[in-house]
């Protein structure tokens, strides 16, 4: 025996499977909006994420890039303390293949000094961006396992302080 639909039954039918396919068509079109906001999040990160990095040997301390430097090299001198209160005093260059210096305006740096046994013994460190006697400019630091770090857009002399641990 044949069921009949009323025609109410049909309509309410047609308007149930319209209703599907919009939704499933709002599913579709929101998984794509979602793939493509995704995709762009994971380009972001992974263009964030590119990092380079240069180490003197001698000293231990590297630079962080954020731009490939092909064939660069880092040259670190320590030098005498110029100043009262300074801990080490450092002369940071980035030399190109040539041994010439490297000017970094264009790139984001951070600079990475060792906490070796002359730094143990203090916290609260700060580098001072340094020129003959006189303090250019101070750089708040954090550290990062046994590093100093901090950020610049300039290399040259910079000397480090810090707070003397009372244990």
């Amino acid at each position: 025996m044949k069921s009949q639909l009323s025609k109410s039954q049909k309509t309410f039918l047609i308007f149930i499977m319209i209703l599907l396919v919009i939704l499933s068509g709002i599913g579709i079109g929101y998984g794509l909006y979602k793939n493509r906001i995704y995709n762009k999040m994971i380009s972001d990160i992974n263009k964030e994420e590119k990092k380079y990095y240069i180490t003197n040997n001698e000293t231990g301390i590297k630079i962080e890039l954020n731009k490939e430097c092909d064939k660069c090299s880092l040259s670190v001198k320590l030098i005498d303390n110029i100043r009262k209160g300074i801990i080490n005093t450092y002369e940071i260059k980035l030399l190109d293949e040539n041994g010439n210096e490297k000017n970094i305006d264009d790139l984001d740096v951070a600079i990475m000094v060792p906490i070796d046994n002359d730094l143990k013994g203090y916290s609260d460190y700060k580098m001072l961006f340094v020129s003959g006697d006189e303090i250019l400019k101070t750089y708040s630091t954090y550290t990062d396992s046994d590093y100093i770090v901090f950020k610049t857009s300039q290399l040259g002399i910079y000397g480090i302080t810090g707070t003397i641990n009372v244990d």
